[in-house]
């Protein structure tokens, strides 16, 4: 109430009598009305202005409104002439139009106000504002009511009830809670169970409806105690699951399904010991089985935010499954099509014809895609150069939420003419749209094995016309075979609303109740082949050219984006043999380890990071998994290059490693070997989708790009340790072994390798079109001998010396250690495409090593070892890799 009524004018306040107890409101003051009480609102001289020239006049004729709080909020931004619908709640009494806010005369006149639920239209824990005022709402006083009721189970409503599903489908529940939130003295849970109606039926135990659910567990979900939203205190549960094709059974017609919700009260009470144990009681139920959500219709779908798909009478609380699988849905419905598109006929034509009822050309036009081109399918001008394209169909890409595609009949004369009703039922003409656009049942014109069956037509010179075929009946409905949904544009014009029916169905089966079936099904759709093509089509006749056929194309929307990586940091193996003790050995056993541990980590497989993401419309998935088995065979084949090498150069039989096999093929039995082979560095990535052709208008095409990183495919290197070599030598040894340990102790490493070693790196970009083909690859091939001395780094150094002979003394020691070496690693390959996705069609061998070793020593006068001696580490192996491998694979 205002500090100084007395200096206002006007209503200004309000008392609320609750079952005769009278309370004060404020304005703007909000309160919860409970409804199983008499709630009355009243005005008296207290609620008048002290400056109000006429109190009695102004109590007697106040004006109550009442309005959903949300929509009052619209209409107070609204602007004048945008109020096209009156949102006031169904009062009446009002005399005298109020055209502020739209409100007209939907007001009750009087000193007081009850609000009867039963005589009112209005939604449990919905905010109401109630506006009292003497000329016109926002004027005066106002405050809000939130009408409550005892805590019950509002409704359950799946979306689109009516229509039918299928099995890998998606269902989307949601219900509706009121008052159980507003109850701040206990905690409630619900429970969810998923039953086929006709076994759900009379359940009324826990236990029992338990075991008759479709999932695991039932859907728990805990009811939190606020208020909800500003303008609504109810709460809701949703939902999303996929129908599992697991629960179709031996189903052999139609199957209704429908939700059981348990409401639960729960507490925490000390245990006997120590702890909390949590105690529940079941409180309702119900079972939708039996009480249905019937008509949602009657709710007002701008405050629910829902509405069903009919007007009709419906069960919204259940959903339909039909018996069949969507992928057998899908392939029938297309040969249907096809089968309907031969059995109408579309009748080409090379020539211009002439009958006054006809139209010029026809033209398809993808109304949501504002930069291409319209595709003319029929021009009467160019018919004897090809102008009936109609064979032809005009390809758009579409997801679920449905596209605009217009078909225009141009130069259109089919009203005050001469028609013969020609391909029509019996007195029909083609004067109106819908015999002009065929989506009812067509009539097929008679064909023989010499073509259509044509008569002269006796009105028009130099014509001549198509007979319908007595022996067929007419089609069926056009419309109900695709279930077209369209709208005429004028007498020349229909718009198709199409969309893209998905599969949601992997491998024929859906992959339960888990995040994994919300995208798997995307994999139907990996490659974006020609064969994902769903048709539709549409009879267009006129007697000069009847049943010419408007043909379209609906791709997926789908968007693809594909990285997989696979590399290792340390090598797969490393081995060594023969090595000095001391620091020598040392430091190869801790390489040794380090592999090992490697291996062990990736339990014998190559691991790799692959990243994955799909779009389509509005969803996008990320996806890091799932896709691992479709190129296994890949990864595997690239692996085995790698298992081959292990083989052939003895690692996976040698006990002591590869590097004692490739010491005992040497005539010097103690030579210190090591020998590494990395795993292969694969790089892929790549996006792909379907765009428009640019260059063939009614057509789309893959685009995107691959690009292929092999860096190194192959890469092994073997290395025969000439400084270790010389430590068997006497006198040099102990100085070349004092020298490796002293550097070791000062952290310094020295060595000097001979090497063998082999990379070959691979590239390539490939840009995606409609055609399919190959293209090399380009190589980048690394072979050879080398050797390298290091101090914390490598250098390339052909020959090494070292002289321990004191000046002007008879006896000394020379080493010398140089070596030379030939090997190769042949590969031939190409890139290319086909309906099965990207491959590489590869060819890989090893052509051997062949080392050159000096390694010999001068002992005062006596010489020992070997001086450029040709040793096979390692036998050639011509098919290592040999065939066609898929790195991107469609099915």
């Amino acid at each position: 109430m205002p500090d100084k009524i007395e200096d206002t004018r006007g209503l200004q306040h309000c008392y609320w009598r609750e079952n005769g107890k009278l309370y004060s409101l404020d304005k703007g003051m909000g309160i919860y009305l409970n409804t199983e009480n008499k709630n009355e609102f009243v005005v008296d001289e207290r609620c008048v202005g002290g400056k109000t020239t006429n109190p009695k006049h102004t109590i007697e004729n106040a004006r109550w409104a009442f309005i959903y709080d949300v929509f009052f909020q619209s209409l107070e931004k609204a602007k004048s002439g945008e109020i096209t619908d009156n949102l006031w709640g169904p009062l009446s009494g009002g005399k005298i139009p109020v055209s502020k806010y739209g409100l007209d005369l939907k007001y009750k006149v009087g000193s007081t106000f009850l609000f009867n639920p039963s005589g009112y239209s209005y939604y449990y824990g919905f905010k109401q504002r109630v506006e009292l005022f003497s000329e016109s709402p926002g004027t005066g006083f106002y405050f809000y009511v939130i009408p409550v009721t005892k805590s019950n189970i509002c409704y359950a409503y799946f979306n689109k009830s009516e229509d039918v599903k299928r099995y890998g489908d998606f269902a989307n529940l949601e219900i509706m809670l009121h008052g159980y939130n507003l109850d701040k003295k206990n905690k409630y849970r619900g429970k969810v169970y998923l039953l086929e109606e006709d076994k759900a039926k009379g359940l009324t135990g826990t236990d029992d409806f338990k075991k008759n659910n479709l999932w695991k567990e039932p859907k728990v979900f805990a009811i939190s105690q606020d208020a909800g939203s500003s303008s609504n205190c109810n709460i809701y549960y949703k939902t999303s699951f996929p129908i599992e094709i697991a629960w179709k059974k031996e189903q052999k017609a139609k199957k209704n399904f429908t939700v059981v919700l348990e409401i639960y009260k729960y507490h925490t009470e000390p245990g006997l010991m120590y702890g909390t144990n949590e105690k529940e009681e079941r409180v309702v139920f119900r079972n939708f089985a039996d009480e249905p959500t019937t008509d949602l219709v009657t709710y007002d779908a701008k405050v629910l935010g829902l509405k069903d798909i009919d007007n009709k009478s419906s069960i919204s609380s259940r959903f339909i499954v039909s018996e069949e699988l969507m992928t057998d849905f899908l392939d029938r419905i297309e040969e249907k099509k096809v089968n309907q598109i031969q059995y109408i006929g579309d009748i080409r034509y090379t020539r211009k014809e002439f009958d006054p009822c006809g139209y010029s050309k026809i033209v398809i036009k993808d109304d949501g895609d504002k930069e291409r081109s319209a595709f003319t399918c029929f021009d009467e001008d160019l018919l004897t150069t090809g102008g009936d394209k109609t064979g032809q169909p005009f390809s758009i890409i579409a997801g679920e939420k449905r596209k605009d595609v217009s078909i225009t009949v141009e130069n259109l004369h089919n009203k005050n003419v001469p028609c013969n009703g020609l391909l029509l039922p019996s007195g029909q003409k083609h004067d109106s749209p819908n015999h002009v656009f065929l989506l009812d049942r067509a009539i097929a014109a008679e064909k023989t094995d010499k073509g259509y069956t044509t008569i002269k037509d006796p009105t028009q010179e130099n014509d001549t016309d198509v007979i319908p075929d007595k022996n067929k009946a007419p089609s069926e409905d056009v419309s109900e075979v695709q279930v077209l949904q369209s709208e005429f544009k004028g007498d020349n014009q229909i718009v198709l609303k199409l969309n893209y029916i998905y599969n949601k169905v992997w491998l024929e089966r859906s992959l339960g109740d888990n995040a994994a079936s919300e995208f798997m099904w995307m994999f139907n759709y990996f490659w974006l082949s020609d064969s994902l093509a769903q048709s539709y089509y549409l009879p267009v006749s006129t007697c000069r050219y009847p049943n010419q056929i408007a043909k379209i194309n609906v791709y997926p929307d789908m968007e693809w984006e594909f990285s997989l990586k696979l590399s290792s940091d340390t090598p797969e193996v490393y081995s060594h043999t023969n090595m000095p003790a001391g620091v020598t050995s040392r430091q190869n056993r801790i390489k040794t380890l380090a592999a090992t541990n490697n291996r062990r980590f990736l339990n014998g497989e190559v691991s790799f990071d692959l990243a994955i993401k799909a779009k389509s419309g509005d969803f996008t998935r990320e996806i890091s998994g799932g896709y691992a088995a479709k190129i296994e065979p890949f990864l595997r084949a690239l692996i085995k290059v790698k298992e081959t090498l292990d083989d052939i150069t003895g690692v996976t039989k040698a006990k002591n490693g590869m590097a004692a096999k490739l010491a005992s093929k040497l005539p010097i039995k103690m030579l210190p070997i090591t020998f590494q082979m990395d795993y292969p560095v694969i790089s892929i990535a790549g996006t792909w989708k379907l765009e428009p052709d640019k260059e063939k208008i009614y057509n789309v095409r893959r685009t995107g790009t691959i690009s292929l990183g092999f860096t190194p495919l192959i890469k092994g290197t073997g290395k025969l340790d000439l400084i270790a070599c010389a430590e068997f030598i006497p006198a040099a040894g102990q100085v070349i072994k004092a020298i490796r340990t002293a550097a070791d102790v000062a952290g310094i490493e020295i060595w000097f390798n001979l090497l063998a070693f082999g990379q070959i790196d691979l590239k390539a970009n490939i840009t995606l079109g409609q055609e399919y083909g190959m293209e090399p690859l380009e190589a980048s091939t690394t072979v050879g001998i080398g050797a390298e001395l290091g101090i914390k780094a490598a250098a390339d150094v052909p020959k090494i010396s070292f002289n321990s002979r004191p000046s002007g003394e008879g006896f000394g020691v020379e080493f010398e250690a140089s070596a030379r070496g030939e090997t190769s690693l042949i590969f031939s390959g190409k890139t290319g495409a086909s309906n099965e996705g990207m491959y590489i069609e590869a060819g890989i061998g090893f052509g051997g090593l062949l080392v050159y070793v000096t390694a010999k020593a001068k002992i005062w006068r006596a010489k020992v070892g070997v001086d450029n001696e040709a040793h096979e580490l390692v036998e050639p192996k011509p098919d290592m890799l040999k065939g066609r491998y898929y790195y991107i694979k469609n099915k």
